[in-house]
C-alpha cells in the first residue's frame, strides 16, 4: 500500500477495493523502519478509503418515513449539540425517519453511521524483520502506539 493509493495512486484502488471486501485484515509492518510512520501512512489511506480498523458500526437505526418529520429515540445517548445532528441529516437528505440511538455516540460516530459507505473490518498487525538492528526498539514503539487497539 502507497501513499496516496486512496487517492488513485500506482494500484491503491484495486487493493484498497480487495480489502474492502475481506473478512480481516493483516498488517504487515517492517521493523527494521519506523513502524509507527508506516501504520500512520497505512491507516490514513484506509481512512480516506472509508475503511474503519477494530471498530463497531456506531448502533443507530435509521428508519426513512414518507412524513412526519425527525423522531430521534435514544437522544440522550447523543454527545454533542442536537442541533449539529439535525444538520447532518439534512446534509444527508433525511427530512423524515425515525431514528433510534441504541448505545452513547459521539457527533463524529453518528456521521459515521449515516455514511452507508463505510466498512468496518477486524485487523492485526504483522511486526517483520524482528532480527534487524533497531528491531526491539522499533516493536516496543509500535506497541505503545498501537497496542491498545491492534494485537501485534
Amino acid at each position: 500500500l502507497v501513499e496516496g493509493a486512496a487517492l488513485g495512486k500506482g494500484m491503491g484502488p484495486q487493493l484498497l477495493s480487495v480489502i474492502r471486501n475481506a473478512d480481516a485484515i493483516a498488517i504487515v509492518v517492517d521493523l527494521s523502519q519506523d513502524p509507527v510512520k508506516q501504520m500512520e501512512t497505512i491507516l490514513k489511506e484506509f481512512e480516506r478509503a472509508g475503511i474503519k480498523l477494530n471498530k463497531r458500526r456506531p448502533r443507530v437505526e435509521i428508519k426513512r418515513t414518507a412524513s412526519g418529520g425527525i423522531i430521534i429515540n435514544g437522544q440522550e445517548n447523543i454527545k454533542g449539540d442536537i442541533q449539529e445532528v439535525m444538520k447532518m441529516l439534512r446534509e444527508e437528505r433525511i427530512h423524515s425517519a425515525e431514528i433510534t440511538v441504541k448505545e452513547p455516540v459521539t457527533l463524529e460516530e453518528f456521521a459515521d453511521a449515516l455514511d452507508e459507505s463505510l466498512v468496518w473490518r477486524r485487523a492485526i498487525i504483522i511486526a517483520n524483520k524482528g532480527d534487524a538492528p533497531g528491531s526491539k526498539e522499533n516493536y516496543e514503539r509500535l506497541v505503545q502506539a498501537y497496542g491498545d487497539r491492534f494485537k501485534i
